[in-house]
């Protein structure tokens, strides 16, 4: 069966669904209906027994936003996926509260796969309530879970509209200076092109409009990050769990980086190569910063 783009991005989440229930849950939580949604008030939300078949009775639903992909550190995104599957574990081997409310059993759970509840996202909030966030704790389960993910777990697509809201978000952070500057860099053009236009130049406008949609969907590096880089050495790591972390990161790397000592020239490859400069006819050493 040919890779789609709907394949891939399922896979994408089903994936790190398998390997938190494996991890955290013992692989006893039953397989929901994973799902996208755009609603801008959460990154995502758990429906107990939102659909039913006539083999196996009903199912549950994990929705998640993919607003939120490329726009939140994907430690963030691990913690939406796990914070949803310890509802779905509550709905299934406990005794959940009203609806949205996290009580404290949910919290109990939470902590002890190494994921604190907590109102303000923060130390120190309440690990109970309606609205919920939450963060993980240094060198906790969820924290080596989400090191341990397979390092061929890549984000295949972005959403454009989350590259050009965090893009947005970036530029509000900008002084008044900078930002009028970058303006006037994006006017410049319009002297040269407008002579040149049979219309007397009206043309302008809109190419620097489209100057600026290619700014706000291009020249973004969490787009880059997420795209191309492996899912577990995008996040930042605690700086207490650094050599520990590393030392896991560096058993499940797929490749690893060669350079040159004298022409710098760098490849990539699988780990133990031994391989030579062809220009400089020098060995090539491993794990180039």
């Amino acid at each position: 069966m040919n890779d789609t783009p709907t394949r891939n991005m399922y896979r994408y989440v089903e994936d790190a669904f398998d390997h938190f229930n494996r991890e955290l849950f013992d692989g006893s939580l039953p397989k929901p209906l994973l799902t996208f949604q755009r609603d801008k008030s959460c990154m995502g939300m758990f429906m107990h027994r939102r659909w039913q078949n006539r083999e196996e009775g009903y199912t549950h639903e994990i929705a998640l936003n993919p607003l939120y992909f490329v726009t939140h550190n994907p430690l963030e995104l691990s913690q939406t996926i796990v914070h949803e599957m310890c509802h779905l574990w509550q709905y299934e081997f406990g005794t959940p509260s009203r609806r949205s409310y996290h009580n404290r059993e949910w919290a109990q759970k939470m902590e002890s796969i190494g994921l604190m509840p907590s109102d303000t996202g923060a130390p120190g909030g309440k690990t109970t309530g309606q609205h919920m966030s939450d963060y993980p704790l240094p060198g906790g389960r969820f924290y080596r879970a989400c090191v341990t993910f397979d390092a061929n777990h890549v984000l295949p697509l972005a959403d454009r509209q989350g590259l050009f809201e965090a893009q947005q978000k970036q530029r509000n952070r900008l002084s008044d200076e900078l930002i009028q500057a970058l303006h006037d860099g994006l006017q410049q053009p319009e002297a040269a092109t407008t002579p040149d236009h049979n219309n007397g130049g009206t043309d302008a406008v809109p190419f620097m409009h489209e100057r600026e949609e290619a700014v706000s969907v291009t020249d973004f590096s969490a787009a880059e990050q997420a795209l191309y880089q492996p899912f577990p050495e995008q996040f930042i790591l605690a700086a207490n769990d650094e050599d520990e972390v590393a030392q896991q990161l560096a058993a499940k790397r797929v490749k690893v980086c060669y350079q040159c000592p004298s022409c710098r020239m760098k490849v990539w490859g699988k780990p133990d190569l031994s391989v030579i400069c062809g220009a400089c006819q020098q060995p090539l050493q491993a794990d180039c910063s």
